[in-house]
């Protein structure tokens, strides 16, 4: 079975993680999703052998419950795979592992034993997010040149990529 954990702050990496879900089952692959955002102590069952961890980039860095949650796991047995979610990857110079300028930020929290890792775009909706976090990311892309309108929703996921990544997911189990 495989399990899909990740951590969400504005429901974008929830959302992919649930549509993995819905492409593995679809494909006959048994699948749940676990969210960890506030629950880092969760524990594998022991039907586990494969997580597909997904974890957002939340002011340059990977959101810290990812790492607390790796940090108190037995994987020794488990095949891992991951995904991360950022808005700079709404850029598709950006998108790409190679050229993510926080994948090697996301993949240094990763075990060693990482088989598979994608970089997805997130999504923007300034409307979700505290006056803070609003005024911040609308700093950022200001300096990025991205949107800044607050009234701007734009969702930058490139389903295709996600259906790519789990379709790999599922030729690693032939």
């Amino acid at each position: 079975m495989i399990e899909i954990i990740y951590v969400s702050q504005d429901g974008q990496t929830s959302k992919i993680a649930h549509y993995i879900q819905q492409y593995l089952t679809s494909n006959q692959i048994e699948a749940r999703v676990t969210d960890i955002t506030h629950n880092v102590s969760y524990t594998l069952s022991p039907e586990v052998k494969h997580v597909v961890l997904g974890v957002p980039i939340r002011y340059g860095n990977p959101m810290s419950q990812a790492k607390a949650w790796l940090a108190n796991q037995d994987i020794s047995d488990i095949e891992i795979s991951a995904f991360n979610v950022n808005l700079t990857a709404r850029k598709p110079e950006k998108s790409e592992l190679s050229s993510c300028p926080y994948a090697h930020k996301f993949i240094k929290i990763l075990p060693e034993k990482v088989t598979h890792v994608a970089i997805f775009a997130g999504a923007l909706d300034y409307a979700k997010y505290s006056w803070f976090d609003r005024k911040m990311i609308q700093f950022i892309m200001w300096i990025t040149k991205g949107p800044t309108h607050s009234d701007s929703r734009i969702e930058y996921t490139q389903w295709p990529a996600v259906d790519k990544f789990s379709a790999e997911l599922i030729s690693m189990r032939s």
